[in-house]
């Protein structure tokens, strides 16, 4: 089973042009409160379930204080890409982490495709949500799972 999840996974990230980003219709649909994708009306392995399942997540520093500052930073680019982050409401501890986001979209100049965005392969029955997508000068495209 190891061997066909990652191979699911290489499939997915290898072959970027048959992953279909969902659309509001969303023939992909990821359960927030359980974090379970399905397609159509199937369940789908996330790709990140798959990588923990096999071990290949390194838990060691995962721990709730990194758990909590993480989904907080991450929140707060969010709404840096979206609607704007008022700072008096952000932890001076996590400034920091915030600002090197910012500082990164300024040096490289790159522009904000998408946030949040959950893709899928209909083929392997694999799903995701890229943190973001971006397109740098001259028409590069890098697809970030993780900020």
């Amino acid at each position: 089973m190891l061997s066909i999840h990652l191979y699911s996974i290489r499939l997915f990230y290898q072959h970027q042009e048959n992953m279909t980003a969902t659309a509001s219709a969303g023939v992909c649909r990821l359960d927030e409160k359980t974090h379970l994708y399905t397609i159509g009306a199937k369940p789908a392995d996330g790709v990140t379930s798959v990588l923990k399942e096999n071990g290949l997540i390194d838990e060691q520093w995962y721990n709730e204080r990194a758990r909590s500052r993480g989904a907080a930073v991450h929140k707060a680019t969010h709404l840096i890409d979206t609607v704007g982050l008022n700072w008096a409401t952000l932890h001076r501890d996590l400034h920091g982490y915030v600002k090197s986001w910012e500082l990164y979209k300024k040096e490289t100049g790159c522009e904000i495709v998408a946030v949040e965005q959950i893709v899928y392969h209909k083929g392997v029955m694999l799903a995701g949500m890229l943190d973001r997508v971006l397109r740098f000068p001259g028409s590069k495209v890098l697809r970030l799972k993780d900020i």
